[in-house]
């Protein structure tokens, strides 16, 4: 059994500020042990639930947090920056299930760890077939594109309502309940280990009960930036079209082919 992993730093347990997520922060370094103890965990439990080759992409910031002589057996890491597909690179039909781990809410979420999609700084909002969708959604969605359920997504209390709301069958496990952007209420790490491999474990034995999460084409994407600036780099891709000032237009019948354009819009527009 093949299990994809994409593992993200906002939402791991303990995880609240800028100086844990910058990986300039004083504090990142503890927060990256945090992230690769997770991670762990869910690797154990993916043994224990009869996987037998998983890949795990590291894909918070550029991609260098995970430590290879870390993560054990059977896992293979796939690290580093310029990835083709981001948070998703490496996913592929040949994949039984996938989980997301250590995930945050999309941008505009109240009480909500780090709400941000794909960047705070750039995206106001993101909608597919006029749903706003956060990196939960747009990564499930390509999952679900591919054949591949997601079965499990961690993060905060806000995440966790975010993806039940978006497909229901998909497990979750709030390692902590934000009580605003910057602040939370942490379970016990021990505990929260103990549960991330217990959760892993569960999700596996049910996969046959989890659906991929599959968004019917036409697709439709719209990108609402912060700034008339950022859609303005992004519109000399001359992929879609500009609608108002502050946002993109982009339709497709392939999944994939929005996902690559909103990779390409994002990274134009961040330029």
């Amino acid at each position: 059994m093949r299990i994809y992993i994409s593992a993200d730093l906002e939402g791991v347990n303990g995880v609240v500020s800028y100086e844990q997520v910058d990986p300039g922060g004083a504090l990142y370094p503890l927060a990256r042990e945090w992230m690769i103890s997770e991670v762990c965990a869910a690797i154990r439990g993916c043994r224990a639930g009869g996987a037998t080759e998983i890949v795990v992409n590291d894909a918070h910031n550029r991609g260098l947090n995970l430590l290879p002589d870390r993560l054990p057996a059977p896992a293979h890491l796939l690290t580093g920056y310029d990835k083709p597909l981001s948070m998703m690179e490496g996913i592929d039909r040949g994949f039984d299930a996938a989980l997301f781990l250590g995930y945050h809410a999309k941008a505009g979420t109240p009480r909500a760890v780090h709400d941000h999609t794909f960047s705070a700084s750039t995206f106001h909002d993101v909608r597919i077939n006029g749903l706003s969708v956060g990196e939960f959604g747009l990564n499930a969605a390509l999952a679900g594109w591919l054949d591949v359920p997601v079965l499990l997504v961690t993060g905060d209390q806000a995440l966790c309502e975010e993806a039940k709301a978006l497909h229901p069958p998909v497990e979750t496990l709030a390692v902590k309940e934000a009580s605003s952007r910057y602040a939370a209420l942490c379970l016990p790490f021990e505990v929260s280990l103990q549960r991330i491999e217990q959760a892993v474990q569960a999700a596996i034995s049910r996969r046959q009960q989890i659906p991929p999460l599959r968004i019917a084409p036409p697709f439709r994407l719209e990108c609402v930036f912060q700034k008339t600036e950022q859609a303005e780099r992004a519109s000399r891709t001359r992929l879609g079209r500009r609608s108002d000032p502050y946002t993109l237009i982009y339709e497709t019948d392939d999944y994939l082919d929005l996902y690559r354009a909103f990779l390409s819009l994002y990274r134009a527009s961040s330029s």
